[in-house]
């Protein structure tokens, strides 16, 4: 990331490992990160609303949905 800190996708990458490893926290900071670096990036803001939903967020969790399906109606959220 030193190379290209502007550059998004390695933010949400690193937020999906985190989310992986269950540390919910920094997962949300790095989808977080790559949104404000690309507020239009779609898959970030999908992750960001699934690692949101685990925490118990579920306002943020809909929010984040939302704005995911608005940017790319393919990304539907999960059925509950």
């Amino acid at each position: 990331m030193a190379l290209k800190p502007d550059y998004s996708a390695p933010f949400r990458h690193l937020g999906d490992a985190l989310a992986a490893k269950g540390q919910l926290n920094d997962a949300i900071a790095s989808y977080r990160r790559a949104i404000e670096l690309k507020p239009g990036y779609a898959k970030a803001h999908y992750r960001l609303a699934i690692a949101l939903q685990r925490k118990g967020e579920r306002e943020a969790a809909k929010r984040e949905f939302s704005e995911a399906e608005r940017l790319d109606p393919e990304l539907k959220p999960p059925e509950q």
